[in-house]
């Protein structure tokens, strides 16, 4: 196979730069036909991938059920791409179940046993009304540890029923939250996504105007959880949750990139915005990578 890429005049000429072709499997969401996803797929890849601006980007349907992606150009960053095609960003907020008897158990065993690695913390505030709370928390600054020990200490699937057991980066550390498994809102209820800067500390955030319907769900929502935490949760990790103080009735919401070189968070938060404006995505599972063209 030959790669062209347009010239300045318009015709095409062999690539004289490096360029990788991905084939992707396209795993159906539920109630989705094989086409549907793919269609789904395709639009959201190329919204994503329009903004990059690369030498050369083609995405068609290859068969029934798999999408095929070339990107080309000169210093271009093939990995970091690749990362953005599977980024699934799943976005959804959700409320914080507190007072949990298996998280409280959790808390107690890491107390008792010290397992390496491994910390029990709890954190404490006031609501609007005065009234004090205490969340228990298992933290470690091994993400990979801490969901290990979780899985084999922590409360079952059964005990669980509709809630789970997802993680927030808090500093250096990562540690647990309960939240229902149901969102309140999720990525099909964003209407606006914007890359910006923190007014306080200057660093990149994504702002996240939710749709009519979203609006109200969440502002009640808000309503309902005063004095409790609601968790924004993306692609099953917590970046923020925060104690509910009033009712918020508009629809915007704040997603914090965490800590980190200041150029690389922007470039995170610009990829974040074009992943959230596509909407979401049937899982793509690699099935080929082919590095063609000049070397690299």
């Amino acid at each position: 196979m030959l790669l062209v890429a347009a010239c300045g005049d318009g015709k095409p000429r062999a690539a004289d730069f490096p360029v990788v072709v991905l084939v992707y499997e396209v795993t159906p969401l539920d109630g989705q036909t094989p086409e549907q996803a793919q269609k789904q797929a395709l639009a959201g890849l190329r919204q994503r991938l329009d903004a990059r601006e690369l030498e050369h980007v083609g995405i068609w349907a290859d068969g029934a059920s798999r999408v095929r992606i070339e990107l080309g150009g000169k210093d271009v960053p093939f990995d970091g791409l690749i990362e953005l095609i599977e980024r699934r960003a799943v976005l959804g907020i959700h409320r914080v179940v507190h007072e949990d008897p298996g998280m409280r158990a959790m808390y107690e065993a890491v107390a008792v046993e010290g397992p390496r690695g491994i910390s029990a913390e709890t954190e404490s505030w006031s609501g609007p009304d005065g009234v004090s709370h205490t969340d228990v928390f298992v933290s470690s600054g091994d993400r990979a540890r801490l969901e290990a020990w979780v899985q084999a200490k922590g409360p079952r699937a059964a005990e669980l029923g509709e809630r789970r057991v997802v993680y927030e980066r808090a500093g250096m550390r990562w540690r647990t939250y309960l939240v229902e498994k149901a969102s309140i809102v999720g990525g099909a209820d964003v209407a606006k996504a914007e890359a910006t800067y923190d007014a306080q500390t200057l660093r990149p955030i994504v702002q996240v105007d939710l749709s009519d319907a979203g609006r109200v769900r969440f502002s009640d929502a808000t309503e309902a959880a005063i004095g409790g935490k609601l968790a924004i949760v993306l692609d099953g990790r917590v970046v923020s949750a925060p104690v509910v103080q009033s009712r918020i009735p508009g629809g915007r919401i704040q997603i914090t990139l965490g800590e980190g070189d200041p150029k690389e968070l922007e470039k995170e938060a610009h990829d974040l915005v074009s992943v959230l404006r596509a909407g979401g995505m049937p899982p793509l599972v690699m099935i080929e990578r082919r590095d063609v063209g000049p070397a690299r």
